[in-house]
């Protein structure tokens, strides 16, 4: 078993903790407690590391009692380490979390503490995650970075953005961190994902890699940061990712947006990003406003990506209804 596990035990203890304010009594017992957390260089503990220089033994005996009895002087300054670095710094946080000895024994054991970690842990403990992943080696490795998927805040834009350009060369974290990555970014977040875009010839597996990102953007929020995106670019590239997301969020507001592009930009060619993604948008909800623009667009583009849309709706239709059993309504 690898050393992975000694790093999600800490997390886990925070998982179950941070709810829990008890500020009045930090003040007090913080100083005292990270004396030896804060003594040392922190940076130098990794995933790897973690159970020769924890200060808690493996058994669960006083020595974890005191582990434990630390964590919780320190989880206050979990949700918001600037209201209370004078008790506790980032650097203590850090430390305590890797410090705690493992409680998983087993890779489904250490994947659900990551997973609670990624889905409600505070900024802080979800950093600590992304240092374990990028630590851990092997089975450990993969089945840490599968918690990504259950990131959901768009506060870790930047923070996931940075994940994936130093692991863009690691298909399993790429991926997992692009996905994440499509799914949180906030909408005013989405030129920085541009301005990150490589040029450089060298660079062409970063850049084909955030541009996939770009294109699976699926946040209905983004459709106007998304247009605005692509009007502004002068880079190809850029627009075809962003039509192709417009396309697959599918709402009115991303057919509307379709429909201008393709007539603002006079082209005729039904291989074309913005037609293809017309054809695409096979969203119910637009049904329609594609209606609308199949039987009044004098652009015969917009027709024809109109009619493909709407016929795949209706296939889709008739599938569903085929699969519902006979005795159901």
């Amino acid at each position: 078993m690898s050393a992975a596990p000694f790093v999600l035990g800490g997390l886990v203890i925070l998982a179950s903790k941070w709810n829990t304010r008890e500020q009045n009594e930090v003040g007090k017992s913080s100083s005292s407690v990270l004396t030896t957390t804060e003594g040392r260089n922190t940076s130098s503990l990794t995933v790897a590391g973690a159970k020769e220089q924890a200060d808690c033994p493996e058994s669960r005996g006083e020595k974890a009692d005191a582990c434990d009895a630390k964590l919780e002087a320190t989880e206050i300054g979990m949700t918001d380490v600037s209201q209370t670095n004078q008790a506790i710094s980032a650097q203590g946080v850090r430390a305590a979390i890797t410090e705690r000895l493992a409680l998983a024994k087993t890779p489904e054991e250490m994947a659900d503490y990551a997973a609670k970690i990624a889905e409600s842990g505070p900024k802080e403990a979800i950093l600590v995650l992304f240092s374990a992943i990028e630590a851990a080696t092997g089975a450990d490795r993969e089945i840490l970075a599968r918690s990504l998927q259950f990131l959901n805040s768009p506060e870790l834009g930047d923070e996931l953005l940075s994940f994936l350009i130093r692991n863009v060369d690691d298909p399993v974290l790429a991926e997992q961190a692009q996905n994440a990555l499509a799914r949180v970014l906030a909408p005013e977040d989405l030129d920085k994902l541009s301005q990150a875009l490589p040029s450089s010839a060298d660079q062409q597996r970063l850049r084909s890699c955030l541009l996939d990102t770009l294109s699976k953007i699926n946040n209905p929020a983004a459709v106007g940061s998304l247009a605005e995106l692509g009007a502004r670019s002068k880079d190809v590239d850029v627009k075809t990712a962003v039509t192709s997301a417009l396309g697959a969020i599918g709402t009115p507001e991303a057919v509307a947006s379709l429909v201008s592009i393709i007539e603002q930009s006079g082209h005729a060619d039904l291989n074309s990003s913005p037609a293809r993604a017309l054809m695409s948008a096979a969203n119910k909800d637009s049904s329609l406003l594609l209606q609308d623009e199949f039987m009044g667009s004098t652009n015969s583009l917009v027709k024809y990506a109109a009619a493909y849309a709407l016929t795949s709706l209706r296939n889709q239709s008739l599938s569903a209804s085929e699969a519902t059993p006979a005795d159901q309504p």
